[in-house]
């Protein structure tokens, strides 16, 4: 999920932050906290709370996917 919806293409647009997880994803999604997340110092795993304001699309870092495009635009 992290991903995307599209594994071929990670972009914000494809995250589909507006979705319903099924049942297997939201299984997988707390497994992958559980196995990959932060961990407090006595090494359990901790989540940040939910940001009170969304982020500005625009400020956000391009994802690897959209570097390596911008890189090949360049490259032609």
């Amino acid at each position: 999920m992290a991903k995307g919806k599209g594994v071929n293409k990670i972009t914000i647009d494809n995250f589909g932050g507006e979705d319903t997880l099924t049942r297997a994803e939201a299984v997988q999604f707390i497994y992958n906290v559980l196995e990959n997340g932060k961990r407090d110092s006595s090494g359990k795993p901790v989540m940040a709370g939910r940001p009170v304001q969304p982020h500005d699309p625009n400020e956000l870092k391009p994802s690897p996917d959209e570097e390596k495009e911008k890189e090949e635009v360049n490259h032609v």
